[in-house]
């Protein structure tokens, strides 16, 4: 619409409501657009997740007040900006690559992690412990494998890097998730990480769901085959697995599969 009006919004501005408001809610927050058109310019005073709303769509630069700045600016890990100030996502919701929000399969996809991570969602207890510690744990694909790292000396809580899928061809049977793992440095453990449950809760559901786990011990080792399998209700609605950790350290996923229990397949060996 404004596009069609002539008019350019040439940026917006967040600042405090008054002197008093010190923090970060949308009631203490205002926005001031800056609107250009042929005739001169002018400003605008909205609410602040409107104002946000409508850079995003036009385009223009956004400026935060220096105080509040002072106040609530963190320190940024890596390129992706916006990434490091997500709040925890829903299961399935983009996760640790920062991707647009994909729909879960019946079926277990890039295994092989050669799309990076997609499909694969960063969550565990670590993102409960509130902003301070989001970035208490990070994960990346490399060399056709998944790493699950500490990215602070003390993380918070746990971290799973999973796949969720839709449980719909594994109810009634068990499903066996297994691949090679190679620890580096943990302090505490790592592990396979599967589990089932429903398909909606609360936030942080789906980390107190039925699931069962392979776990390492502490310390540093060489590429070694774990599985785990568990049985699939009737009323199960997701699968997830993939990877967890406790504490410092990294642990490394590769040649993963997820299969009925009753199928076997050869395991390669481990190469060195």
């Amino acid at each position: 619409m404004l596009h069609a009006a002539g008019v350019r919004v040439t940026g917006v501005d967040i600042e405090p409501t008054g002197e008093d408001a010190a923090g970060l809610d949308s009631d203490a927050l205002e926005a001031r657009i800056g609107l250009a058109t042929d005739g001169g310019s002018r400003h605008l005073v909205v609410s602040a997740g409107y104002g946000l709303a409508l850079a995003a769509a036009a385009g223009a630069p956004v400026q935060v007040a220096d105080d509040l700045m002072d106040r609530h600016a963190v320190p940024i890990q890596g390129d992706d900006l916006p990434a490091q100030f997500r709040p925890p996502l829903p299961p399935g919701a983009g996760g640790p690559a920062s991707r647009p929000r994909q729909m879960w399969r019946f079926e277990p996809r890039n295994l092989t992690f050669t799309d990076s991570l997609a499909l694969w969602e960063l969550a565990g207890s670590f993102l409960a412990a509130g902003q301070p510690h989001w970035q208490d744990y990070s994960a990346e694909a490399a060399d056709r494998s998944a790493v699950l790292a500490a990215a602070v000396p003390e993380p918070s809580g746990f971290a799973v890097l999973v796949q969720t899928i839709y449980a719909d061809d594994y109810r009634g049977a068990a499903v066996t998730f297994r691949g090679e793992m190679r620890p580096t440095d943990l302090s505490d453990h790592a592990g396979l990480h599967l589990a089932v449950g429903p398909l909606q809760g609360p936030p942080g559901a789906h980390l107190r769901e039925r699931g069962s786990s392979s776990l390492t011990a502490s310390g540093s080792g060489g590429w070694t085959w774990h599985e785990v399998t568990m049985p699939v209700p009737a009323d199960a609605a997701v699968i997830r697995f993939g990877i967890s950790l406790t504490g410092r350290g990294r642990i490394e996923l590769r040649s993963a599969e997820l299969t009925r229990a009753e199928r076997t397949s050869a395991r390669p060996e481990p190469a060195p």
